[in-house]
């Protein structure tokens, strides 16, 4: 049996793709990301307090390792990639990963929910 719990946060940023196809997204465009973050632990792994995590705690990794690093920022610059939904939502469960493990929080990412738009969304699941 697995205890999951899951936040949500917003951050701006800008990008442009670069294509293999002709698309208007290759053009400097914005997003209003909206993320939801799970992660998980088994039952025998809650703390001495009933829980995976403190939300404070938990929300404070998310704030340091994805927010401060892409909030208002142009994602060309910090990704050697295209910064699609898809490739962030995987680096967004890998930073939140190494997140839990500094703190010694016996949990782990196991999916991201990132809407670049109201409408689209990419998932990333483990």
């Amino acid at each position: 049996m697995t205890t999951s719990i899951r936040t949500e946060f917003y951050f701006e940023a800008a990008h442009q793709l670069n294509l293999s196809y002709e698309s208007k997204c290759e053009n400097l465009h914005g997003h209003s990301y909206k993320c939801a973050v799970t992660i998980s632990g088994g039952n025998d792994e809650l703390n001495q307090d009933g829980m995976i995590v403190d939300f404070v705690q938990f929300k404070k990794i998310i704030k340091e390792k994805i927010e401060d690093r892409l909030d208002h920022k142009y994602l060309n610059e910090i990704f050697e990639v295209n910064a699609t939904a898809e490739y962030m939502a995987k680096w967004i469960a890998e930073q939140i990963d190494i997140g839990l493990k500094e703190n010694n929080i016996p949990a782990s990412c196991t999916k991201v929910e990132l809407n670049e738009t109201a409408k689209n969304m990419a998932i990333y699941e483990v």
